[in-house]
């Protein structure tokens, strides 16, 4: 970001109660700032969004969704207006993570994916399936916790069906119109795709293994040039969670055993 930007920001108050700093983050309906409290001076995420129904459908689900150490939460307990969300504070992507540190050591690959597959296995435990799980809606802080965030692709048993989240980490079934609804053995693949960045140390991305627009045959794929291409990467982990038949497919809770069988 540049220093204009920056200072653009900065200089932008909400509703009097917070200093906007920088932007961290953007999706389709939505830009999340970091900013400070003026009274406390703490600091916080906010998210603004463009669409007021894709507010009231995110802030739903948090507001709903017990507390988890692993997933985002709201950072106060009440509104400061209408098309806001204040969020917990965390200090980057886990994309941003990757390339940054470049070279992760085994016990901090596990503890991220025991984390990110806790928060899941949580998610899930309350019939939420989050339907867009990738390096960048996964957030870590500096003391290496691992937050789950953007729920705005989240779906519940009462919702209706409809294609949601990025195209290179959604599971097969989904891509080939096999499915009927959302599973949660939909997210342990796009789980599954995560753990292929955090194992392969930023050499790579999942998405790179992928032809270009070649989403609809993603399962042909993964089962030739995906799989041959990290083989020397390989870990338990991904082979429980991209299989290819989602009956095979691990569960977050089985991902959560398994790691902590082998910490």
């Amino acid at each position: 970001m540049t220093t204009t930007e920056q200072s653009e920001y900065h200089n932008e108050t909400i509703l009097n109660e917070f200093h906007l700093q920088s932007k961290i983050g953007n999706g389709s309906f939505s830009t999340v700032y970091k900013a400070s409290e003026i009274r406390s001076g703490e600091i916080f995420a906010v998210k603004r969004f463009s669409d007021t129904s894709e507010y009231y459908f995110e802030r739903e689900i948090l507001i709903n969704l017990p507390y988890h150490k692993n997933v985002i939460y709201i950072g106060r307990p009440y509104e400061i207006s209408q098309n806001y969300l204040v969020l917990v504070y965390m200090d980057e992507t886990l994309h941003d993570f990757i390339k940054r540190k470049k070279v992760l050591n085994l016990d901090e690959q596990l503890s991220i994916s025991a984390q990110l597959a806790s928060g899941l296995c949580h998610c899930h435990d309350n019939y939420i399936i989050h339907r867009d799980v990738t390096v960048t809606n996964v957030l870590i802080n500096a003391i290496g916790e691992v937050r789950l965030c953007d729920f705005g692709c989240a779906y519940k048993p009462w919702m209706g069906f409809s294609a949601a989240g990025a195209p290179y980490t959604r599971a097969p079934e989904y891509l080939l119109d096999k499915c009927l609804k959302p599973e949660f053995c939909m997210d342990m693949w796009s789980y599954g795709c995560v753990i292929v960045d955090l194992f392969v140390n930023g050499e790579t991305e999942w998405y790179d293994f992928l032809p270009d627009g070649n989403y609809r045959n993603i399962a042909k794929t993964i089962s030739t040039k995906g799989f041959l291409t990290i083989q020397h990467n390989r870990h338990p982990i991904i082979e429980m969670t991209l299989q290819i038949d989602p009956s095979k497919r691990a569960t977050a809770n089985e991902v959560v055993r398994y790691i902590e069988s082998i910490q």
